[in-house]
């Protein structure tokens, strides 16, 4: 099906936009009609039933395409576009649906955070938040089906985290883990070829600087790709003066989140574990663990 590329209630002549006198009307009532208390339902019904066109044959209306045209600003005009409304009306007009709006709640920016962090301490997809699961609560969930053997809600989800930030900040010891240096270094049988390789080139009588220049840059690049962090040597230190700074609120930082937590992890039994950057993995009411702790949450059936 052709779609409508020009705006409606204008014509274009030449690189200038130029009102539409039919289609025009058809905005100017559109706005009357929406600030006069028509819903955009009613509006795109009622201009079905007139067979009023929208592009070439199209005569069928819905209540996106009302929407799209009441909250357009062009139609108060601007540098290209001619007005067809005054702007007073196009501001009543907005404002009537943005307040119309307002019953649909918008993600915070906690709530936004913590759907791209958590994840299912069983399968590893995503946890994420649907609002509205009864009719008056929400729930947070696996979004790959796995089912929990508790009902998680805000209270429950924002109330463990709160308490596994209160105990690291009680206590940032419990952050520590254990180092493992021995294993950070692994190199491969390329690595170990080149390392090889350009031992024998500086081994040579004549020996041509630039080569093994490049060699030995390019076997230091290589072996550093056979390197893993040790996340534990790294930022142990650093995560225990961090929060040994701070002090407890009732309130969840999400910037201290961002610059310490590397996931939140929800088990079968709803434990919340928060796993931080250095691997140190804290519950409510154990530390380092896999989140196999249970909180007294409520169970599925009590909804």
């Amino acid at each position: 099906m052709e779609l409508r590329t020009l705006l409606y209630g204008y014509n274009k002549h030449q690189f200038r936009f130029l009102i539409n006198e039919t289609e025009s009307a058809v905005v100017r009532g559109i706005f009357n009609e929406y600030i006069s208390g028509g819903t955009l339902q009613k509006i795109a019904d009622r201009l079905t039933a007139e067979n009023t066109v929208y592009y070439k044959d199209k005569t069928v209306w819905n209540k996106h395409m009302v929407r799209r045209i009441l909250e357009n600003p062009h139609y108060t005009g601007d540098d290209e576009y001619p007005a067809i409304v005054d702007k007073a009306v196009f501001e009543r007009a907005n404002e009537i649906r943005l307040k119309k709006c307002g019953t649909r709640e918008i993600d915070s920016e906690r709530e936004k955070y913590f759907k791209y962090h958590t994840v299912c301490g069983q399968c590893g997809g995503r946890f994420t938040r649907r609002r509205n699961w009864s009719s008056t609560r929400e729930k947070w969930f696996c979004t790959c089906g796995c089912k929990s053997d508790t009902y998680i809600d805000d209270t429950v989800f924002y109330g463990q985290i709160r308490s596994v930030l209160s105990r690291v900040i009680e206590n940032p010891d419990v952050l520590i883990v254990p180092s493992k240096a021995e294993n950070t270094y692994a190199p491969s049988l390329e690595v170990l070829r080149a390392e090889k390789e350009t031992d024998r080139m500086a081994e040579r009588k004549s020996i041509d600087f630039m080569p093994i220049k490049k060699a030995i840059y390019s076997n230091i690049s290589d072996k550093f790709d056979c390197c893993t962090l040790d996340t534990a040597k790294a930022f142990n230190t650093v995560l225990v003066y961090y929060f040994g700074k701070m002090q407890i609120t009732e309130e969840i930082n999400l910037q201290v989140l961002r610059d310490t937590v590397d996931k939140i992890i929800v088990s079968k039994d709803g434990t919340v574990t928060v796993r931080f950057i250095n691997g140190a993995e804290i519950s409510k009411d154990k530390e380092n663990s896999n989140g196999n702790g249970c909180d007294s949450t409520e169970t599925e059936n009590n909804n």
